[in-house]
């Protein structure tokens, strides 16, 4: 999600939208915290003896007015190019919620902090919705229109990954740890993986981490 690359984003078009079958948008390189609408976070973990289970939840909603119909794709002729005078004010939102979810066993513990080994999947739901508006239908090579210069396009997509990991709490005295993790998987991505470590205190029942995380998929070419 970095600031640095465009977003492409294809849909396929609803019946009525005419002999277009799908269409390319651009979505311009944001900062993630200038585009957020909406997030929310949620952890939690259950631990009996040296087995647990632990899920994690994120739900980021974000969106951009930086937007553009780059192309369509017309019926049995391919790929046509729109222009960017065409292109009025077109906005995008952009939703994303990683889901994870694993059971876990204490591999290792003691007065210095413990070591637990886990496996589970992590569902990755992401969806987008633009709202076309263009300063004149796209007209068509045969006639007829082929893209209004109104219309919202949406689609959406989710990523199951099966995942391997192993997370660790290192005790530093006074109520302060280190937490750290690390995962591996693959399934519906050719490669996922995520690693997190941060500084947290602990006193009776309640805590509080400050802590960095990278999560990262990789979709080859489709």
């Amino acid at each position: 999600m970095g600031a640095d690359q465009q977003r492409n984003v294809r849909y396929a078009l609803p019946p009525g939208s005419g002999n277009a079958e799908s269409a390319s948008v651009g979505i311009d390189a944001i900062n993630l915290l200038e585009a957020i609408n909406f997030a929310g976070m949620i952890a939690a973990e259950a631990r009996y003896e040296r087995f647990s289970i632990m899920t994690d939840f994120i739900f980021l909603d974000m969106g951009n007015a930086g937007s553009r119909v780059d192309s369509i794709d017309l019926v049995q002729i391919g790929r046509n190019p729109v222009s960017t005078m065409l292109n009025a004010g077109i906005d995008s939102t952009v939703q994303e919620s990683p889901w994870t979810l694993a059971g876990g066993y204490t591999l290792a513990q003691g007065d210095l902090g413990n070591v637990v080994g886990f496996a589970g999947f992590r569902l990755f739901s992401l969806s987008a919705n633009t709202d076309v508006r263009l300063t004149a239908d796209v007209a068509g090579p045969r006639g007829g229109v082929a893209l209004s210069r109104s219309l919202r396009l949406n689609d959406s997509t989710s990523l199951f990954d099966g995942i391997v990991g192993a997370r660790g709490r290192f005790l530093l005295g006074a109520g302060f740890h280190l937490p750290c993790s690390v995962d591996v998987g693959a399934g519906s991505s050719r490669l996922t993986w995520q690693t997190m470590a941060g500084i947290g205190y602990q006193t009776g029942w309640a805590g509080v981490t400050l802590g960095y995380r990278y999560l990262y998929y990789d979709q080859g070419n489709d």
